[in-house]
């Protein structure tokens, strides 16, 4: 009697155990989770979102709610459920900022994949994204610099003034190994970098090609923007 009473009581709490890990896992996946890029902390929208209609600098906005506690170096990842409907706003880190700018996320089956990124940086120049002002990054740091990623443009042309200079070096290498875009032409990149390249032109999302102002042509896997080294950007 004894052992078949531990028996059935260790079923019950096997079972209670199953069950409640169930129920979690099921809120879970219904999240919009969103990770510290810094110490791997994973959070999801229900606990750090809140439905804020003013836009404070030095945090990411989700459909117009605030991500509280301001983040920086932050990354988004976007389940299935929530991806057509998403906007997310990147606003500059000054605290006198009162701009930002749009990035549109991934198609439902690239969701696995990251949308956005920025590092520490402090504001420079504007650019205008479909006649609004908005926030160019200037990164603090030297050399090695942080970059701002964006895997996908709101619009089907990106058109690059004053000059801004780019670079090809790297192009599968900047990501982290486990979220590698590789070369989808889909999510098109542009690289800045202070590699004294100086060619402007515009960008071809749909064919996924930078089209230069002289005959040059490259074909890119995603989207980087290194802001230290560009000026005015106009979409």
């Amino acid at each position: 009697k004894r052992l078949h009473f531990h028996t059935m009581f260790g079923k019950h709490i096997l079972l209670t155990f199953l069950v409640i890990a169930t129920i979690l896992s099921n809120i879970a996946d219904g999240h919009l989770h969103a990770r510290f890029e810094e110490n791997g902390i994973t959070i999801d929208r229900e606990e750090y979102l809140v439905d804020d209609s003013t836009q404070t600098c030095a945090a990411f906005t989700i459909n117009n709610a605030t991500l509280v506690p301001k983040p920086t170096n932050l990354r988004i990842q976007v389940p299935p459920d929530v991806v057509n409907n998403l906007t997310v706003t990147l606003i500059g880190t000054d605290l006198d900022c009162d701009h930002g700018f749009y990035v549109t996320p991934l198609s439902a089956a690239e969701t696995d994949k990251w949308i956005g990124r920025w590092s520490r940086c402090s504001l420079s120049d504007t650019f205008s994204y479909e006649g609004k002002e908005g926030c160019v990054f200037q990164c603090q740091c030297s050399g090695s610099c942080e970059e701002i990623q964006i895997l996908k443009m709101p619009r089907d042309i990106l058109r690059v003034h004053d000059g801004c200079m780019f670079s090809t070096e790297n192009v599968d290498n900047d990501m982290d190994s486990d979220r590698n875009i590789g070369r989808d032409l889909r999510a098109p990149w542009w690289y800045c970098s202070n590699d004294g390249n100086r060619l402007t032109g515009y960008f071809d999302v749909k064919l996924g090609v930078f089209r230069f102002n002289r005959t040059h042509q490259m074909n890119f896997g995603r989207m980087m923007i290194r802001p230290n080294q560009c000026t005015t950007i106009k979409y």
